[in-house]
């Protein structure tokens, strides 16, 4: 069974947003569309701590990843060890994979103050 942590807040998504986020959780998870789905609800503790690793170098490429990380993770509620993020900036989407999270390995970053590695 693959375990992953996700929250849509559907209602403040405009369509482009909800469909990359919605094939985003099919990926990760490894669904195919028609497949079923067990949601379970849980509590996360609040994250002190993420480390990521991009995708692509180009992404290093920025000027200011971390910065385009922290705007970007501002359209997330949790994060799984183990996933892969999408951001998007400057109409492109980079993927970043969630290397480390603290306390544990699913974390809420909801109004957290969390430090961020790359």
């Amino acid at each position: 069974m693959i375990g992953s942590y996700n929250v849509l807040f559907i209602f403040h998504y405009n369509e482009d947003i909800y469909i990359l986020k919605m094939l985003q959780m099919m990926h990760n998870l490894l669904l195919e569309e028609g497949d079923f789905l067990q949601i379970e609800s849980v509590s996360l503790p609040v994250a002190t701590f993420s480390r990521f690793q991009p995708q692509s170098i180009d992404f290093l490429d920025i000027t200011n990843p971390k910065a385009v990380l922290e705007n970007g993770l501002r359209s997330f509620a949790c994060l799984t060890t183990g996933d892969v993020i999408a951001i998007k900036y400057n109409q492109r989407i980079y993927e970043l994979c969630v290397l480390e999270t603290k306390p544990g390995p699913a974390v809420s970053i909801i109004e957290c103050d969390m430090n961020v590695s790359i």
